[in-house]
């Protein structure tokens, strides 16, 4: 193999086609950025700005773990029947609904007009109720198909 191939790649580097020079964002330069918090500690700090997307998506990650843990919960706890579907459909909505309103101040008018917004009431529902159905099925059937 010739040598050839490695002096191109570094005079490309050199003439602009690698990485740019200056201040990256860890090295505390003035141009650096700000480290953004994480989104499930973002969940827990009260009167933070959110982005219209920043809001969905942390909307439908919870209700997925909302899913998954009552549908955990409601398989040890041996629930069967509408009941169980019609508890967590409304503690779903209700509990993820009012925390964002409530305990964030998300205000959903100014969330469904800007771009990229939509509904505080949809916002991952449908897949968190399938993920509930399945968590509640499987463990159910785990735990007290056997006895």
């Amino acid at each position: 193999m010739s040598t050839a191939g490695p002096t191109r790649r570094a005079k490309a580097t050199k003439a602009g086609g690698g990485p740019k020079t200056g201040a990256s964002p860890g090295s505390g330069a003035a141009g650096a950025v700000k480290p953004v918090l994480p989104l499930w500690r973002r969940l827990l700090l009260r009167n933070l700005q959110w982005k219209p997307d920043e809001v969905l998506t942390a909307l439908h990650w919870m209700r997925q773990a909302y899913g998954v843990g009552v549908g955990l919960l409601f398989g040890l706890m041996g629930v069967t029947g509408s009941i169980g579907a019609i508890a967590y459909l409304l503690s779903c909505f209700v509990l993820t609904t009012g925390y964002f309103r409530v305990y964030l101040g998300v205000d959903e008018e100014e969330l469904a007009d800007a771009p990229g917004g939509g509904s505080l009431q949809t916002e991952g529902l449908f897949s968190s109720v399938a993920l509930f159905v399945l968590t509640w099925t499987l463990s159910y059937s785990l735990i007290h198909a056997a006895a």
